[in-house]
């Protein structure tokens, strides 16, 4: 949410340099890389502004299956410095927050980057439930979690060198989204090979 120095960014047709920075926040729901939390309890982290019911927060809790520890923690009052969330259960208390919030734009930076795989099917399952009516805006390298987008902007040192729509992208060899989806293959199937060892 910095000042653009130049161009400009609209959403239904509106600028949003004409609006007020913490209004703007207001009505963006974001999931970061790094989960961040307040001091205080489980309901306070799950629903900072206090517009939810505790049943839609454990409804919201139950959907990214992280219910049951938050329970047998304490349940709601709990601080969630005590429940000893691993890194990915951080992840998915990050979605439940953002299904707990109105809005209709999500804006998912790296959500996924460094979470095991069960956790990212997870993810990528839920982000598809409950946001199947959003507009989503994702900064990603794991590039298969993009495929099913509209659209993909491929940036290279701040600059956009591409656009298009993946699955047409990926038809055409000289693509940069193509290249670099083949090549981010090739290296999850030489890791695959190493962890696995020689058949």
């Amino acid at each position: 949410m910095i000042t653009l120095s130049e161009g400009s960014i609209t959403i239904d047709d509106q600028d949003i340099s004409f609006i007020p920075r913490q209004s703007l926040r207001s009505r963006l729901n974001g999931v970061p890389q790094d989960a961040y939390f307040l001091a205080g309890s489980v309901r306070l982290n799950a629903d900072p502004r206090g517009l939810c019911t505790d049943k839609e927060v454990v409804k919201a809790l139950k959907s990214v299956q992280l219910w049951e520890i938050i329970r047998s923690k304490g349940s709601l009052d709990s601080d969630i410095e005590d429940v000893f969330l691993t890194h990915g259960q951080k992840q998915l208390f990050c979605i439940a927050r953002a299904i707990l919030r109105k809005s209709t734009i999500l804006i998912l930076d790296e959500a996924t980057s460094s979470v095991d795989a069960h956790t990212d099917d997870l993810i990528q399952t839920l982000i598809r439930q409950h946001f199947s009516r959003h507009t989503i805006l994702s900064v990603a390298h794991k590039l298969d979690t993009i495929l099913d987008f509209e659209q993909v902007i491929v940036m290279d040192a701040g600059s956009v060198v591409e656009t298009g729509e993946p699955y047409t992208l990926l038809q055409d060899e000289e693509s940069r989204f193509a290249k670099l989806y083949y090549s981010s293959l090739e290296k999850k199937e030489n890791v695959e090979v190493d962890v696995g060892g020689t058949p």
